[in-house]
């Protein structure tokens, strides 16, 4: 047997081949404390000490499991034989187990929470951040506008003052925009 990165349901196959009457990955039987080390000591070599190892370990952690030792009252042998039964320690255990599972579980659950309402309310900031900035630079290019447009229009304003209407004799000169003012000759 090679070990290698195999997935957790794969690893337990092995122990459904091996004893199906007692290993189902779908439906689990509580089994008889102390059936580990039997395992084990079948194996023909490290190798495969070690993969049975790993698939038990994959086995026996699954909540599904926790479930059953839960909702069982008897043990399982390597036959699947009822062997002993579950005493209310080993229940009152596994329910320690589920419990720590379910809390830690939950603080994930209320951690990935907490990050996303961070993240929504950066997101947020961002947003409010941006429009500020956009609607700033929108208020500087109307004012800039408004600015080059008056310009303009004052610079037109000088460029059609009426001609002044001016006789030979009498000069004129401009005092403000659209006043003109005769000189009389002497």
């Amino acid at each position: 047997m090679a070990l290698k990165k195999d997935t957790k349901k794969e690893t337990t196959k092995i122990l459904e081949d091996r004893w199906p009457n007692l290993f189902n990955y779908d439906e689990p039987k509580p089994v008889l404390v102390g059936l580990k080390e039997i395992i084990l000591k079948q194996a023909k070599d490290q190798e495969e000490k070690a993969l049975l190892r790993r698939a038990l370990g994959h086995y026996f952690r699954r909540i599904k499991y926790t479930y059953c030792v839960i909702n069982n009252t008897h043990r399982y042998d390597l036959d699947g034989n009822v062997s002993s039964e579950i005493t209310a320690e080993e229940k009152a255990y596994t329910h320690n187990i589920l419990n720590k599972y379910h809390k830690k579980k939950n603080e994930a659950k209320e951690a990935k929470e907490a990050k996303e309402a961070k993240e929504a309310k950066e997101a947020k900031e961002a947003k409010e951040a941006k429009e500020a900035k956009e609607a700033k630079e929108a208020k500087e290019a109307k004012e800039a506008k408004e600015a080059k447009e008056a310009k303009e229009a004052k610079e037109a304003k000088v460029l059609s003052l009426p001609k002044l209407q001016s006789n030979k004799k009498t000069p004129a000169i401009v005092i403000k925009k659209k006043r003109t003012i005769q000189i009389p000759s002497k």
